[in-house]
């Protein structure tokens, strides 16, 4: 909480990896977005009638609450992205349950995932039987890709980005959101990264050089940031930007990644999508290591 006339208190929401479960989570993002947006809603009113003024609502705390970051694995992840994507616009809150599109990203995603719900289809589909498909066998080349069909995530995935108010229609940044968000999306390196880690401290005249520790680590964090700068944060973040082309490809890959589970699930390339410079900066803040040089 910051020492100040008006006390702020700053959140880092983090969404652990729950499968289809994710809806639970969604539906819990979607539901603090709502109370946030009243609540400034009602505050606002308080603002500007002033304290003892016509219509002052003293039950309404004055506080303010600040998402700085949203962080998660997964399913988590996935919900992350979409929860810091659907403040572009004010998002319409689901009171009820729908059975087609309502506005809401965060429940339309979630709830009614690749769902064929226009009922003049021929023959509409569910998203799980749409993921017993076989139309991603042999897809590009690749043979087998996992054991069940992605492709509905890549649809889910498309859709988020594609029904993303224009830039020239987006609202002004959401007070309960920090103008320096950041957006941490775990992915997962079946082969691992190798390296190590150095003991510069041991000392020996059987070995003409100090052994290190090597190993494999196998967890790269996509970190995001709105307030990106080239300068400053190249090869340390990533842009949070989804109207420009090259930042939300990548933070489209990274919110399919996150989700790929070995066998089950495609797994994501990201042949030259990430810099080695970024991949070993991510390393040593999983690792809490402040010299570089250490690896």
């Amino acid at each position: 909480m910051a020492d100040t006339d008006t006390p702020t208190f700053h959140l880092g929401i983090t969404m652990a990896g729950a499968v289809s479960a994710g809806a639970y989570t969604a539906g819990f993002m979607d539901y603090l977005l709502e109370a946030l947006e009243r609540w400034e809603e009602k505050k606002a009113h308080n603002r500007e009638v002033g304290k003892g003024g016509q219509g002052y609502d003293p039950t309404v705390p004055m506080h303010d609450v600040v998402i700085d970051v949203l962080g998660g694995a997964s399913a988590g992840g996935m919900v992350g992205m979409i929860t810091a994507l659907s403040t572009y616009a004010k998002m319409p809150p689901v009171h009820s349950p729908s059975d087609t599109p309502t506005g809401n990203i965060l429940y339309d995603s979630w709830v009614l995932l690749d769902d064929d719900v226009d009922s003049t289809l021929p023959n509409p589909e569910m998203t799980f039987e749409k993921m017993l498909h076989t139309q991603d066998l042999g897809a590009d080349g690749g043979g087998v890709k996992s054991l069940l069909n992605s492709r509905p995530i890549d649809a889910i995935a498309d859709r988020v980005f594609e029904q993303l108010v224009p830039q020239e229609k987006q609202r002004p940044r959401p007070p309960y959101i920090s103008e320096d968000l950041h957006v941490l999306m775990t992915l997962c390196s079946i082969r691992g990264v190798p390296f190590e880690v150095k003991f510069n401290t041991f000392s020996s005249a059987k070995f003409p050089y100090s052994p290190g520790h090597r190993m494999h680590e196998h967890m790269i964090v996509a970190h995001f940031k709105w307030r990106y700068k080239t300068a400053r944060d190249q090869d340390l973040y990533l842009k949070f930007d989804p109207y420009d082309p090259e930042a939300a490809g990548l933070m489209k890959l990274c919110t399919k990644a996150t989700g790929a589970f070995p066998i089950g699930l495609e797994m994501r390339q990201f042949q030259g999508k990430l810099s080695k410079e970024y991949v070993k900066n991510s390393i040593l803040r999983n690792l809490d290591i402040q010299d570089p040089n250490a690896v």
